[in-house]
């Protein structure tokens, strides 16, 4: 893990959290997210956490497909597609999907 923060500081560093209690972003009930935005840029960094644990086998439930929706206010200017850094498998970009009010995300 400490290699992968190293590796990828440039995208987070300079960044702050927002308030999101008033219901802003949406996920699965097993799924944390939090959300970093870097200053005047308007960078948004989306942290995405597993929580599913299976306590019989002590370790976290391997998910597939996790989709996060965020309101539009959150992440301006917008992007049509976005990057996934994880500290287990190499970049990808995915597709950010626009309605109304929010967009969403899908991490495969």
């Amino acid at each position: 893990m400490y290699h992968f923060t190293r590796e990828n500081a440039d995208c987070f560093d300079g960044c702050e959290a927002v308030d999101v209690t008033d219901g802003k972003v949406e996920s699965a009930a097993n799924v944390l997210v939090t959300v970093r935005k870097r200053g005047e840029s308007n960078q948004v960094v989306l942290h995405v956490l597993d929580r599913d644990y299976d306590s019989e086998t002590k370790s976290m439930r391997f998910l597939l497909n996790v989709e996060v929706s965020v309101d539009k206010s959150l992440v301006s200017p917008r992007k049509s597609r976005a990057w996934l850094l994880s500290y287990d498998k190499p970049p990808q970009s995915v597709d950010l999907v626009e309605d109304a009010n929010t967009v969403r995300i899908r991490m495969p």
